[in-house]
This record gives C-alpha cells, sequence and structure tokens, in this order.
C-alpha cells in the first residue's frame, strides 16, 4: 500500500526509474505465460493432494502413525532448505534447468510412496516432495520476473499464482476422492508423479533468458 517510489520520485522532482518488460496482456500472450501456468498448476495439484494425506497413506501402508509424523516432519525442513537452495542456485544457474533438477525428484518420491516403503523410505520420499514444494513458488516469482519482466509484474505474477490457490484447493479433495474410489492411495500417487514428470521438465521450454527493453513510466 505504502510502497510508490515512482509517485514519490515525482514529488521529489527526481527522474522517474525506468520499467523493463512486458505488459501484463503482452505476457499473457506469449507461450511462457502458459508454460509457467501449466508446470504450476501439475505441480501444486500433486503437491497439495500430497501434504493432508500423507500420513493416512503411510499408515495404510503398515508405518505406525509416530513414525508417519517423522516423514511429514522432514517434508516441512525439506521445503525450508528447497526454498534457501533453489535461491542459492538460480543467482548461479539458468533457472529453468534448475526447476527441472530440484521439481521432477518428487516423482520418484511418488513411486516409493506407491510401493511399501520403510520409514527410511518413506522419509526419502517425502523430502524429495518437500524440495519440490518450497522450490516451486519462489521459482515462479524468479522466472515471471526473468521472462516478462517488471512492467506488469504484479498483475502477471498474480494471474500465475492464481494457479497456485486453484491447485491448492481441488488437489487435496482431488487426491481423497481418487483414493476413495480406487481404495488404495497408490492411484492418486500414480497421478501425481505424472504430474511431476509434466511440471518439472516443462520449464526446460522457457529457452534463454530473454532481454528486456527498458520502458520510462510516462507521468
Amino acid at each position: 500500500l505504502f510502497f510508490r517510489p515512482a509517485d514519490r520520485a515525482v514529488r521529489n522532482n527526481a527522474p522517474a526509474a525506468p520499467l523493463d518488460g512486458m505488459t501484463t496482456r503482452q505476457a499473457i500472450g506469449t507461450y511462457r505465460f502458459w508454460v509457467l501456468l501449466g508446470s504450476i498448476l501439475a505441480m501444486y495439484l500433486g503437491i497439495a493432494g500430497i501434504i493432508p494425506n500423507l500420513i493416512p497413506a503411510l499408515t495404510d501402508k503398515g508405518i505406525a502413525a509416530q513414525s508417519a509424523a517423522l516423514a511429514t516432519s522432514a517434508f516441512g525442513v525439506s521445503v525450508i532448505v528447497g526454498r534457501l537452495l533453489v535461491g542459492w542456485l538460480v543467482d548461479r544457474f539458468w533457472a529453468p534447468g534448475v526447476a527441472a533438477i530440484i521439481l521432477t525428484p518428487a516423482a520418484i518420491g511418488c513411486l516409493i510412496l506407491m510401493g511399501q516403503p520403510t520409514l527410511e523410505l518413506a522419509v526419502l520420499a517425502a523430502v524429495l516432495i518437500g524440495m519440490a514444494a518450497g522450490a516451486e513458488l519462489d521459482l515462479l516469482a524468479f522466472l515471471t520476473a526473468r521472462y516478462f519482466g517488471l512492467r506488469g509484474y504484479a498483475k502477471t505474477y498474480g494471474i500465475l499464482y492464481a494457479g497456485v490457490a486453484l491447485a491448492g484447493g481441488t488437489g487435496p479433495m482431488a487426491f481423497a476422492y481418487v483414493h476413495q474410489m480406487a481404495g488404495s492411495f497408490d492411484t492418486s500417487f500414480a497421478i501425481a508423479a505424472g504430474l511431476f514428470l509434466i511440471g518439472g521438465p516443462a520449464a526446460l521450454s522457457l529457452g534463454r533468458y530473454p532481454a528486456m527493453p527498458a520502458l520510462v513510466i510516462n507521468h
């Protein structure tokens, strides 16, 4: 509400800082926007479906509830690690490559959970999925800025983030519904694995970072 640097510059008779990049309308017209939206929908449908159902899924596999809670704790820690790690990596390496490397292994976590995992394997699966959960939002914010610039950033990112909200609201219900219909969580994990195999590698299609011509604000 109070962060208005352009208005402050005008009051102080200072030159307005240039904003680079696309308007939201221009961004929506590019394939990269739809790649990012598709990726976020795929990843968060799977992630949001797993989070509230992880302990019931593990107890269905014969793991005690106390031990299953340990896997959930590992998930939470890995979310934090994923956010810190991806921030460090994208400052140094091509972000879509980082996205593919961090997000795609969540599918391996789902495949582990489809079997009869030991507690150690369940913790490993939770860590792989948690890393993806922690990295995805940071990657979305970074990729939106790098590929569309700052001119329409707030609105463009807001629309893309709506995909997170949509997936976050429907993922748990869809996951539980599939479990109810199939009689086990294995089908849900298989679907989630497929979503992760789509959402992670999709980032590779974004290509090189585009050059952003500076666009000066007119007052």
